[in-house]
């Protein structure tokens, strides 16, 4: 979703024309993106890319869903209205857990889970209407619609003289609207629709507060990341040449037999486990036993080493993933890669 600073600067948009359209406005929520899509009487699920009017391209997998109890939770839930969703083209969801993932805290969402916006089978933007009945019938939440109408040309003008500076856009906007807010939100979402709900423009403010706090949050996170763990891969890859058992197809239940056959060597298993435990963003992710008894039965009860698990879960679940592969760009290039393409995507 495009800042609106960034929207303002723009060269080639009209950008006053847009601007005088009806606008509706919501709180950006800060959780979890997610897309529900209709094809062929069936609906698929994907992690949403910053165009909600467009299929994503991200297919929400069993990989995904291992170490991410808020996508299998909403996934399991929004499933029984298939029936339902084949209505629609698609639908767009943020979704959130019981878990502290998000930099601000929300408990008062129905299951979970806010319908943001859908298209009807003819492409058309659904009406805030037709939302609400969507959300009552699925027993899901709407988020918060603060202010409709439209801009005045004074609007207008100010919004384009503080075009480079996001705090005083901040300000005006919520002067405008009318809105009081502590520092607790993430932003404002401005949409901007013909008559007949054409969408032409989805922009969105963000709190300068909040910004602050989720640049700090990702060097936090970044700190967390840059880990040089080559030691560790060597173990693994040293230690697991062989053959899978022909049982084992997709690339979830490669990566669980792999931890199976490693669990048998406890020397290497324990020397792993008492270097990874101290990792925040591995103490940060809670494993599903449930989806992983459904992908392998005879994966173990009980995970001698919970650590080891989700290093391999987030480490070799691509041969793309740069993060959080915690090893070298030359290493993963030239080693790495080369034992998940042989033994874990094929």
């Amino acid at each position: 979703m495009q800042h609106l600073y960034d929207f303002l600067n723009s060269k080639r948009l009209p950008i006053y024309d847009i601007m005088k359209k009806y606008c509706e406005v919501s709180e950006k929520l800060d959780g979890t993106a997610l897309q529900v899509v209709s094809e062929n009487n069936h609906i698929l699920f994907f992690k949403r890319s910053n165009n909600i009017c467009k299929r994503s391209n991200r297919e929400l997998k069993n990989i995904d869903m291992l170490l991410h109890a808020d996508y299998y939770n909403a996934y399991l839930y929004l499933q029984k209205y298939e029936e339902y969703f084949n209505n629609f083209m698609l639908l767009n969801f943020e979704i959130f857990s019981d878990e502290k993932n998000h930099l601000i805290s929300y408990n008062n969402f129905k299951n979970n889970i806010v319908l943001l916006s859908g298209f009807s089978k003819a492409g058309h933007v659904l009406s805030l209407d037709k939302l609400k009945e969507i959300a009552e019938y699925i027993n899901v939440s709407l988020p918060d619609f603060l202010w409709s109408g439209n801009l005045t040309d004074d609007n207008i003008t100010e919004f384009l003289k503080y075009k480079d500076d996001q705090e005083k856009i901040w300000d005006y906007a919520t002067k405008i609207f009318n809105l009081k807010f502590n520092d607790n939100i993430e932003g404002l979402v401005l949409t901007f629709k013909d008559n007949d709900n054409f969408i032409n423009r989805i922009v969105k403010i963000q709190n300068p507060v909040f910004q602050k706090n989720i640049l700090n949050h990702l060097n936090d996170e970044n700190n967390k990341k840059s880990i040089n763990l080559e030691s560790i891969y060597d173990d693994i890859i040293n230690n697991s040449i062989f053959t899978y058992n022909d049982i084992y197809k997709s690339v979830e239940q490669r990566l669980l037999s792999l931890y199976m056959y490693i669990e048998q060597k406890e020397k290497l298993c324990d020397k792993i486990e008492n270097k990874l435990i101290s990792y925040d963003i591995l103490n940060d992710l809670k494993i599903n036993k449930i989806l992983i008894k459904n992908i392998v039965s005879t994966f173990p009860d009980n995970i001698k080493y919970p650590h080891l698990l989700k290093f391999i879960l987030l480490g070799f679940m691509s041969k793309r993933v740069k993060e959080p592969l915690w090893c070298s760009l030359e290493y993963q290039n030239n080693k790495l890669n080369t034992f998940i393409e042989k033994f874990i995507i094929y």
